[in-house]
Parts: C-alpha cells; structure tokens; sequence
C-alpha cells in the first residue's frame, strides 16, 4: 500500500501511476483510512492477507524512498497521460486482484459518477458565488455609486415634471415664477397663465342692433376657481329663425378689451362693436362659446 495526499487526487482525478510496475489505476477504488487500518475486524482481515501475499509496505511511509523501492506517483495531467495509458480491461481485473490481497477496498463511488466535481463541490462553489455577490453589492462604493445614481434620477425627474407643469406651478406659488421663467430658458419654453376652461363661467350677455348692418355684443366672464387663469378667446355664432347658423366668428382678448389673465372670483365685462355683411340674411339668435384656442 502506499500513503498520498487527498488533494493530490483530487488534481488527478484520483488516477495514480504505480511506481514499481508503471502500471495507472484509479486509487479512489482502493482507497483506505488509517482509522480503518486500526479497527479490529481491519486488523484481522490485514492478518489474513499477510499469510498469502507478500508483506506490503508500511502505510505511513511518507518519505522519499529510494530508486528500488515502491512509490506511488500522483498523475497531474490525467487528460494527457492517463488517457494515453490507460490499462486493458485484462490489466483492471489484475490490478483489482493484486490490490484485493493486499486488505479491504473502501466503498465508493460508481464510475459513472466520478467524473467532474461532486454535488456537494458544486454546492460550495456557488455558495462562493453568492458570497462574492452579496459582498459585491454591500461594498460603501457601490452604495455610494448607486445611491448618487438615485439622486440624479430623482432629480431629473423633478426637473421633467416642473417644465411640465410649470403654468400650474406659477398659478399655485407666484413667487415661484421668476425660477421657472430660468428653468424654461435652456429649453426654450415660456411660463404663461395656467389654462383652465372649467375655472370660467359666463354670467350674462347681449347682442344689439345698433344701425342696419351695426351690432353691439357685451358679456361678462367670471373666475370662479381659486386660481388665476388666462383670458380665453370667444366664439360668436349668429343663428336664423330655425336655429341654422348663419356666421361664425373668433374674437381673441386683444380684439375683446381682455387682459391676459383674470385673477381668482373676479369678473371681467366688456363690449365690442361688430359690422355685418347685407347679404348675411335675417338674424335671429346667437351663441356664444369660451375656449382656448
């Protein structure tokens, strides 16, 4: 028998070159434990064997013995020697025996599952994966990186949704314009009233015959929201008898008098001339409509 390091085998796939005979064969068959050797039943069956076989060598001799003597040696390239010297079948079934004389196998593995690394090595690699990665991940400069990461994001999406609704801003806080108005300069955007038709109501109006082809339209718009809002643009519709309609017009705030915003609860009235064409027929009603154009 002869002593070699597990990690040596586990280099080799556990294939060894016997030094005597030059022979290879996987030692992961014969393998056997000191502790093994010790026990009673062991030592009987070691008895045994001395009587019909030569007297093996000790099992704890470690050191370099000599040229004539029996070392093993540990293959370290299986793939390229053992696979060029690889016994016969008829060579296996000696070495079996010669090995059997010598004392008890060590039950192992079948051979079809000795290729390759076992469950339980695969099991700690990639334990040490998952280590590496959850140490990846918790190191302070990933952190670091990922938290000022957020930031920016943060940042620019609070930077999207101003210039978005930069109008409403300006309606809410009016102080807040000014910074808006520099906000929308690198983008060439403008903060303007906020636009909104459901704020405004109109309360009253009149369409008046002035002199045969004169008219005098007057209405009165209110704000009844809580913000300021700008000043819509209005659509004059005049009707017949059959409530077709006869003429459409758009009068905007310049054309109207209005100022560019009314402010929250206040009302705005005003009046405007309008000249009519002869050939428009008779007028019968009107309509008017506020709408942001």
């Amino acid at each position: 028998m002869f002593k070699v390091v597990a990690d040596q085998l586990k280099v080799s796939k556990g294939w060894v070159r016997c030094g005597h005979c030059a022979e290879v064969f996987d030692a992961r068959l014969h393998m056997q434990q000191e502790a093994d050797l010790a026990a009673p039943g062991l030592a009987n069956a070691a008895t045994h064997a001395e009587q019909d076989s030569p007297a093996p060598l000790p099992v704890n001799a470690v050191s370099p013995a000599p040229a004539d003597e029996i070392f093993a040696q540990v293959l370290l390239e299986p793939e390229a020697d053992a696979a060029a010297t690889v016994p016969s079948d008829a060579g296996r079934q000696q070495t079996l025996a010669k090995a059997a004389s010598s004392g008890p196998l060590r039950p192992t593995r079948p051979l079809s599952q000795q290729a390759g690394p076992s469950h339980a090595e695969m099991q700690g690699l990639a334990f040490m994966r998952q280590s590496r990665s959850r140490l990846f991940w918790s190191s302070p400069l990933v952190r670091g990186a990922l938290g000022l990461l957020a930031l920016v994001l943060l940042v620019s999406m609070g930077l999207q949704v101003a210039l978005d609704q930069r109008d409403h801003l300006a309606a809410l806080e009016p102080s807040a314009k000014p910074w808006l108005q520099r906000l929308c300069e690198p983008f060439r955007c403008v903060v303007s009233p906020l636009r909104q038709l459901e704020f405004l109501a109109i309360e009253g109006s009149s369409f008046n015959k002035m002199a045969p082809q004169a008219y005098r339209l007057a209405f009165a718009l209110r704000n009844v929201g809580a913000l300021e809002v700008a000043a819509p643009a209005i659509e004059l519709t005049l009707t017949d008898a059959q409530d077709q309609a006869l003429a459409r017009r758009v009068l905007n705030n310049s054309e109207l008098g209005m100022p560019a915003s009314i402010k929250p609860g206040s009302e705005w009235t005003g009046a405007v001339a309008l000249r009519l064409s002869p050939t428009l027929g008779e007028i019968a009603g009107y309509r008017i409509l506020a709408f942001y154009p």
